[in-house]
C-alpha cells in the first residue's frame, strides 16, 4: 500500500469515529412512564424508579442566567433519578403523573413555582 492510501484509510476511519462520537454526545435525554416506572434514557444508560417505590418528587431550578430546571424522583431507598426539565417526554410524564399519583397537581406545582425566587427547590410531591 502506498502512504497516500494508508493516510486516506486512517482519515476515513477517524472521520467515522468522530461522527459516531458526536452522535453519542448529542443524544437527547428521554423520560417516559412505562410499566409502572419512571424511566430515563441518556447516552446509552437507563435509570428507573418504580412508582410504588416513589417517595418524593422535587424540582430544583435557577433563573439567574437563562433557566435551568431539574426534576428529582426519589424512591424509598433514597435512590434518585434526576431529569432535566427540557428532556424529551417530560411534559407527557408530568401529565401522566397527575393521573396516577394521588395529590400530584400541576396547578399546585405552577403556583409554588410562581411564588419562588430566582433560585429555589420545590417539594412537588411526597408519599403519604
Amino acid at each position: 500500500m502506498t502512504p497516500t492510501l494508508v493516510l486516506m484509510i486512517a482519515g476515513g476511519a477517524t472521520l467515522v469515529w468522530l461522527c459516531a462520537y458526536a452522535a453519542y454526545q448529542l443524544q437527547p435525554e428521554r423520560v417516559t412512564l412505562r410499566s409502572g416506572a419512571i424511566e430515563k434514557k441518556y447516552k446509552g444508560r437507563t435509570q428507573q424508579v418504580l412508582l410504588d417505590q416513589l417517595s418524593e418528587i422535587r424540582f430544583h431550578y435557577h433563573a439567574v442566567v437563562g433557566f435551568v430546571g431539574v426534576w428529582e424522583f426519589i424512591d424509598v431507598n433514597a435512590n434518585c433519578v434526576a431529569v432535566n426539565d427540557e428532556a424529551r417526554g417530560m411534559k407527557e410524564l408530568k401529565e401522566n403523573l397527575e393521573r396516577v399519583l394521588p395529590r400530584f397537581s400541576l396547578v399546585e406545582f405552577e403556583n409554588k413555582f410562581r411564588h419562588g425566587n430566582l433560585e429555589d427547590s420545590i417539594e412537588v410531591w411526597k408519599s403519604a
